[in-house]
């Protein structure tokens, strides 16, 4: 019986780099960046996102925040994500995913 030698295959994608982490720490601030998407992964613009009444933005065209919050803000333990017509969200600011969805209200 003849054997088969092994054979390594590669394969390359070309994906884009690697997402930052949702929430970044330094020595004097909080970094929360993310995108709000709706149930079919579609960006959402004009979501509120707010820290616990300390600071607040709105999403951009793509979905996408960032909000710069002082380090002795980690007293705001949440974020809420809200839009009309959407169910409100509201995230422990340790377990901010990446993408945030927000479900339609009926």
């Amino acid at each position: 019986m003849r054997r088969l030698a092994p054979v390594l295959v590669v394969v390359a994608s070309a994906c884009s780099s690697p997402r930052p982490e949702p929430v970044r720490y330094d020595a004097t601030r909080v970094v929360v960046e993310g995108r709000v998407v709706d149930a079919h992964g579609e960006p959402l613009a004009g979501v509120t996102v707010l820290a616990d009444g300390v600071s607040k933005t709105q999403t951009g065209e793509r979905g996408e925040y960032r909000l710069v919050l002082p380090r002795d803000a980690r007293l705001a333990r949440f974020l809420g994500f809200e839009k009309h017509g959407f169910a409100t969200v509201r995230v422990d600011l340790d377990l901010v995913p990446a993408d945030v969805v927000l479900e339609k209200t009926k």
